[in-house]
């Protein structure tokens, strides 16, 4: 079931489980400030921009990137 919230506006978390049979994907606003810029979505990129407009407005926002492959 998929649960539809407004976008993050903030800097925010990306976690993602990859599974054989699914994939978890948790996002979480966070207070950090960063004056890097651009994308952190080397290995998850067509997720990230899949999210673009759903889960955030632009995937510059992602400040940190946990994935993991089990």
């Amino acid at each position: 079931m998929l649960m539809m919230v407004p976008c993050l506006n903030g800097q925010v978390e990306l976690s993602m489980m990859f599974y054989p049979d699914k994939i978890n994907i948790t996002i979480k606003e966070i207070d950090s400030q960063s004056k890097l810029r651009g994308d952190i979505d080397n290995y998850c990129k067509s997720i990230m921009d899949g999210l673009n407009g759903v889960a955030y407005h632009d995937d510059g926002q992602v400040l940190n990137l946990k994935a993991y492959k089990r």
